[in-house]
């Protein structure tokens, strides 16, 4: 399986184990690689870290296994850090996950602005994996959005959405979410979508998307510097599913 995880705020990174007793605090005795360039041409470029912990109890048989967890500092929407991790090196999973988070410099809702709009670009990186295949395609794409601070709503596009499987590349329909109400979540401006508008190609039905804006050096009353969150989607055949995260700027 694939899964795009909600979004959270962690200044200071944590893992949080999968016996759910008790969160891990990074070491640099973690760090396995890193820090390595990550190209992209569509603003999802950065240097990626990454970092390896020993989870006894993940796998519920007793063997020790092996999470391993990639932070990005992007090179663009440097409000927010970008995480995946995954399952794979464990003993004996019953499935093979793949995740993706984005933590960061987040905005209260009570700091947004009141008039105007905003437009942000950026870009989309994720997986798409089919049933019958056991390699993992990548995703990519260009995102856009605007925000209308009265109502607060929001609305976003996915364009050139593309996916590179081995040697061979699909171009996906655009996915389209229109005036989203921004919202306060826990204080925190956030925004969710549970109808994402796509082509023949997909099914988005019952796939929430989450999202939120970000800000290092915000002032009060205006427009954050960035968004970012995630989304879950599977094929028009269910025989495929993938997710993603995507980061926008604002113009």
């Amino acid at each position: 399986g694939i899964g795009g995880s909600d979004l959270t705020d962690r200044r200071t990174p944590v893992l949080i184990n999968d016996a759910e007793n008790g969160n891990l605090g990074f070491t640099s005795s973690m760090q396995t690689a890193g820090p390595s360039a990550v190209t992209s041409s569509v603003t999802m470029g950065g240097n990626v870290y990454s970092y390896q912990y020993t989870d006894t109890y993940s796998a519920g048989d007793g063997n020790s296994d092996t999470v391993t967890v990639q932070i990005i500092t992007p090179t663009t929407h440097n409000e927010q850090l970008w995480v995946k991790w995954n399952n794979i090196n464990f003993t004996s999973p019953t499935d093979h996950y793949y995740n993706f988070a984005i933590v960061g410099r987040d905005i209260a809702y009570a700091a947004l602005p009141l008039t105007g709009t905003a437009t942000y670009t950026g870009g989309l990186d994720g997986y798409f994996k089919y049933d019958s295949n056991a390699t993992v395609g990548t995703l990519t794409g260009n995102s856009s959005f605007t925000a209308s601070w009265a109502e607060p709503k929001i609305s976003g596009r996915f364009s050139n959405f593309t996916l590179s499987l081995g040697s061979n590349t699909t171009s996906f329909n655009d996915l389209v979410f229109l005036d989203k109400p921004i919202t306060s979540q826990a204080g925190i401006a956030s925004f969710v979508s549970n109808v994402v508008i796509s082509g023949p190609g997909l099914d988005t039905d019952g796939h929430w998307l989450y999202g939120a804006f970000f800000d290092g050096n915000h002032t009060s009353g205006s427009a954050p510097a960035s968004l970012g969150g995630t989304y879950r989607f599977e094929d028009a055949a269910n025989t495929g599913y993938g997710a993603f995260f995507f980061a926008a700027t604002k113009d």
